[in-house]
């Protein structure tokens, strides 16, 4: 069954963020043709990021890419953190 998590909405919600997770998401490219775009990370104290592919490139025949993002925290924390991409 499908994770709630892994449900492709521009947004990321991780609700009780205890353990590592990893989550998938797809983008189709709706700028030129022939784009290049690098992820760019800031979390907040003690959460991990990572991307994979952290650069995402698209031509005419690369429309639409797949990619992970990995989250982890270095400690439990009982507090929300909010943030807009």
């Amino acid at each position: 069954m499908p994770s709630i998590l892994d449900v492709n909405l521009p947004s990321i919600t991780i609700p009780n963020l205890r353990k590592s997770i990893t989550l998938t998401r797809s983008v189709t490219n709706v700028g030129p043709v022939n784009s290049t775009y690098k992820a760019q990370i800031d979390p907040p104290p003690g959460i991990k990021v990572s991307v994979k592919p952290d650069t995402l490139v698209f031509n005419s025949t690369v429309k639409t890419i797949s990619f992970t993002v990995a989250v982890s925290t270095t400690y439990q924390a009982n507090t929300a953190y909010f943030s807009e991409a």
